[in-house]
This record gives C-alpha cells, structure tokens and sequence, in this order.
C-alpha cells in the first residue's frame, strides 16, 4: 500500500470537495458525486484517479447500476430504450455521470451532495439523489439515497463504483457463495460456486492471479452487514463493508487510468440489484411518489 502526504486538491477540477479526520482523508468531485481519492492513516487506498475517464471511477450509480441488455426494459406496460454507451451494446451504469451536485451540508469531517435526476423520453421519473460521505475514526462511511419526486411510481436501483490500489501481493477475501456465470455482454444467466473464478470465501487470493468482471450474490451477512476484504503484502489492508445491498460487482484492472499513471486496480462495487434489474426485477424497487430508499457502505482499515 503506498504512502501519502496530504492529496492535493489542486489535481482535480475546481468543484472537488476534501474533507479530512486527523490524518485521514477523502476527495470527493461535484461530477457524478464521485469518491476520487482516500486516503486512511499514513495509507493511500485509492490514489487519484485520472478524471474524465470514462471507467465511472468512483461515481454513485442511478438510477441503475451494473447494465441493462441492449438499453430495453419496460414498465407497466410502456417499453422504453435507454442510450447505448458501452461496446457490448448495453445501456451502462446509470445517468449520474454527466451530472453536477450542489452540496446540501459540509463540514470538516463530512459532506452531503445532492442531485435532481431530470424526466427523460427513456427515464421519465424525477428523483432527488443524495450522497453524505463522513471520515472518521473507524475510516469512510457513505449513505446513498433516492427519492421518487414523479407523480406515479418509479423503478430505482443503485450501487456504488470505487476503485482501490492493488498492487502486487495484494489479496482479496470476498465473503459470498456465490458468482455470476454470464454471457459476453455480461448479463447474468446463471450463478455458481465463487470458486468457478478462482475465489475462495475463506481464503484471500492473490488479486494478479485473477481476471474478474463478476456479479456475487448470496453475501454473507455479519449484523446486517457483508464484506470484501483486501490485504496488502506489508499485512495493511481494509474492509469494504456494505449494508442495504445484496449484490457485489468486482472487477480487476492491470492498467487503471490513476493520475501518476496506468498501474493496477480493483473496483469492489456493492449494489442494490443485479445486472439487467429493470428487466429480470433482481433486488429492483418501486418506489412510489415521495418514497425513499438507500443503502450504505465503507472502507474501514484493518
């Protein structure tokens, strides 16, 4: 795990956000209510990330996480066609992306941004998204929610999407039964046991060993809360836990877009549906007007 002074602002553009607990600290950007960089006690777990990348680096995913086959769903009756924007020819990651937040609340140690989703031909629901990122003593805490400001009900899911340093000799301990077994395209079609790809649920496995794009389910739940384990060689590491999420995205990166340049990665990604929810309902919610939901998770040194 590498070490770090303090992470300059003045890398990102103009609408980043740090807030900070004695030697800890978190850089949020305004874009996408995006996690950029973090950095817990004397280690830097997510070095800066290179902006204006399209990998979704760090953002919050809605109103949908994960992908949605060929941009199709319906609901009550009415088809719609989301925008295509990945090679597999998948409607990706929600339309946070391209959207700015206001800060609703800050502090020293804490910040909650705020977006209005805009009614569109193909998501025509307005909802107000809201993120409050908090640093402390027992590391990053994060609660997303949504609400449905629309006139009738609406579908919503929701994850989150950040990238950590792996460098070599690092391990991940990914503590569920289950992962996806999936088409090119990558929607799921079937699960099997975690060890299909290489993982075990009670053994950390080396992180250049493995090739994953994964959706896991089945996570095993310690007080409400599941979590992914990662260690680093010099025996650092941290918890990502996550509570109100059932499903877990992993992917594995050896040439990440950071700012000091290409280096590995690995985006553990907690989520409140599967894959393709709008169509096969997995973890998907309706809300009705005015209803809320969310979920929360965060990156806890170990």
């Amino acid at each position: 795990m590498k070490s770090s002074q303090s992470i300059p602002v003045a890398a990102f553009q103009q609408d980043a956000i740090r807030i900070s607990f004695e030697n800890s600290e978190a850089i949020l950007s305004l874009q996408g209510q995006a996690l950029v960089a973090l950095k817990l006690g004397d280690h830097t777990v997510m070095p800066r990330v290179m902006l204006g990348q399209k990998n979704y680096a760090g953002e919050l995913l809605a109103p949908w996480p994960n992908r949605i086959r060929r941009g199709k769903y319906v609901f009550e009756g009415v088809e719609y066609q989301l925008p295509i924007n990945e090679e597999r020819g998948n409607a990706l990651h929600g339309l946070m992306s391209n959207t700015k937040a206001e800060v609703s609340f800050q502090s020293q140690e804490a910040v909650t941004l705020r977006t209005i989703l805009q009614p569109q031909a193909y998501f025509p629901w307005k909802f107000e998204i809201t993120t409050t990122y908090k640093i402390g003593q027992t590391g990053l805490e994060v609660r997303h929610t949504a609400k449905n400001l629309s006139g009738s009900a609406a579908p919503i899911g929701l994850g989150a999407h950040p990238y950590f340093d792996a460098p070599a000799g690092s391990r991940i301990l990914v503590k569920a039964s289950r992962v996806a077994r999936q088409e090119p395209d990558l929607i799921p079609v079937s699960y099997g046991p975690i060890q299909s790809v290489g993982l075990d649920s009670d053994m950390p496995i080396l992180i250049e060993d493995l090739s994953l794009d994964n959706q896991f389910i089945e996570l095993e739940e310690v007080s409400g809360r599941s979590k992914a384990t990662l260690t680093y060689a010099d025996g650092s590491g941290f918890d990502l836990w996550q509570e109100g999420a059932k499903y877990l995205m992993i992917y594995t990166a050896e040439n990440f877009a950071w700012e000091s340049g290409l280096g590995p990665a690995i985006a553990i990604e907690p989520q409140t549906c599967s894959a393709d929810a709008f169509n096969n309902g997995q973890g998907l919610e309706v809300l009705a007007t005015g209803e809320s939901f969310g979920f929360s998770w965060g990156v806890k040194p170990i």
